[in-house]
């Protein structure tokens, strides 16, 4: 226990039973904000780092069809596919473009991260045991849009091919494009931030 250095005469207020606990509690509080930094208690982790390259031994947890789980020799991350943005749950098409990425993904699947998002997802470039582009076919059955966002991360043939990818999709009328005014996915989310419905 912390000792006090104040007088312990009980005559005196300063002295006192109560006032010894109230500066002993308040020196302890004072030694456990220097120990942390002097910052107020936390138990946040420590922020991620990209993961790089992983070769997903297990891929399980499709969200949609940019976001799954990919587990690997040395645990889990969390992967945000790269390059699109597919439809949100409960928006047309989410679920065929769930499974497309589903069925895709298999074991061997390799993604390579480069960053970690404000959600704490692995960005990653997704190819398939056979290095197939992933995204890039669900971009091309009509099944996500280009994320034209973060298309200053691709490559610029990679950004061409994506490019190319969703305009003949939009003219041939596939998946998505066979609606008449599909919405974007950040439009949904930022209406379902304000509790409002997409579709």
């Amino acid at each position: 226990m912390i000792q006090s250095r104040y007088p312990t005469d009980s005559r005196s207020p300063v002295g006192s039973p109560g006032f010894r606990r109230l500066v002993n509690t308040a020196v302890v509080a004072a030694t456990l904000a220097v120990g942390l930094g002097g910052s107020s208690l936390s138990f946040a982790g420590p922020s991620q780092e990209p993961a790089g390259r992983l070769t997903c031994t297990d891929p399980r947890a499709f969200h949609d069809g940019d976001t799954f789980t990919c587990g690997h020799e040395a645990g889990f991350v969390r992967v945000r596919v790269a390059g699109i943005d597919a439809p949100e749950t409960g928006q047309g098409f989410w679920r065929v473009s769930r499974d497309l990425l589903r069925k895709r993904a298999i074991p061997g699947t390799v993604v390579d991260c480069y960053k970690v998002d404000a959600y704490e997802r692995q960005v990653c470039r997704v190819a398939s045991p056979t290095g197939a582009d992933i995204p890039l076919e669900l971009v091309q059955t009509g099944l996500a849009w280009h994320s034209r966002k973060y298309a200053f991360e691709q490559q610029p043939e990679e950004r061409e091919r994506y490019e190319a990818a969703e305009a003949l999709a939009r003219e041939r009328e596939l998946g998505l494009w066979s609606q008449s005014d599909p919405q974007e996915p950040t439009e949904c989310r930022a209406l379902r931030k304000q509790r409002q419905k997409c579709r």
